[in-house]
């Protein structure tokens, strides 16, 4: 499956018919990598929820693929989505368990996926309720290029992280081939020669 060519012109997401972000005109082709910007409270969440079909579209066009977006669309970009919230509800349970339901059936996790990002084998056994926050997003982080999508769209998932935990993780995702859309006020994103910035416009 290739990854998706993804087309917003002058698109308004929204809930109930009010406007929450927009309008966006952004073009997302393969191997991209944004960073998109603003202040707090300008529509960042708000449009990759969008994106994947959470909010409802308002105005504009919303082509993935150069078809507009319809129900089977979304659920094939979903489909080809790692999304990581800043809030990381990873349920209850062990990690050894989330994984085996997180994970395709024929992918086993190896200790060099853990070691990637500074964890060990020791983390399996753990109860997800008792990690941090930053092994929560390092775990996240694993468990998302465990699967290997085509798109990631990440929110805020190095805002706990120590600087060198921060500029690895920024490294590795730069160096994919994925399309990356990330969400951060951490300027080593800023920093990294393979993101351009998209400031988001404030609805006024």
């Amino acid at each position: 499956m290739s990854a998706p060519r993804i087309q917003l012109r002058d698109t308004v997401f929204g809930h109930q018919g009010t406007p929450i972000v927009g309008p966006i005109s952004l073009t997302i082709a393969p191997g991209d990598k944004i960073l998109l910007d603003g202040p707090s409270g300008c529509g960042k969440t708000s449009l990759l929820r969008g994106m994947l079909g959470f909010l409802n579209r308002l105005q504009g066009s919303y082509q993935i693929d150069e078809e507009e977006v319809s129900p089977s669309a979304i659920w094939h970009l979903r489909q080809q989505t790692g999304y990581i919230s800043q809030e990381l509800h990873l349920c209850t349970g062990s990690v050894r368990e989330w994984l085996k339901e997180t994970l395709p059936p024929a992918r086993e996790l190896h200790e060099t996926d853990l070691s990637r990002f500074h964890l060990t084998n020791a983390i399996l056994d753990q109860a997800l309720e008792d990690l941090s926050r930053g092994e929560r997003q390092r775990l996240a982080l694993v468990a998302m290029l465990a699967r290997e999508p085509k798109l990631f769209l990440l929110d805020e998932v190095t805002s706990a992280l120590n600087e060198s935990l921060r500029n690895l993780v920024v490294s590795h995702i730069a160096s994919t081939q994925a399309i990356v859309v990330v969400i951060s006020h951490d300027d080593l994103w800023k920093e990294s020669e393979a993101f351009h910035t998209y400031p988001l416009p404030v609805i006024s």
